[in-house]
């Protein structure tokens, strides 16, 4: 009963799990806050490569409000990642994965 594909496949579905995580490491996600005053930069992966805060905005704002904005930008580019990675996913396997498959990717 045992399929002798399964090895080969099981490896086949590594290959592809490893190119969506490569072409994810590549992808640009922008998320803002306060009308682009505040620019948070995510790769596919979700990881945070940049944080941009508009000079207008340290001299005016305190220091809660500042954070706040921070943390608008950074769940804004996270949400916007996990769209890019679906995409990603749907194209590597061709079918439309369950949300929850970014917790196997990342």
């Amino acid at each position: 009963m045992f399929n002798e594909n399964i090895p080969e496949m099981m490896l086949q579905m590594k290959q592809k799990i490893q190119n969506v995580k490569e072409r994810l490491s590549t992808r640009h996600i922008e998320g803002m806050a306060a009308g682009g005053m505040i620019k948070v930069i995510l790769n596919g992966l979700q990881e945070v490569l940049k944080v941009e805060i508009e000079e207008d905005v340290i001299g005016e704002k305190d220091k809660t409000f500042l954070e706040d904005l921070i943390l608008s930008a950074l769940n804004d580019a996270i949400k916007k990642s996990h769209s890019v990675m679906m995409e990603e996913i749907k194209e590597e396997f061709g079918v439309i994965i369950p949300p929850n498959i970014k917790d196997i990717i990342v």
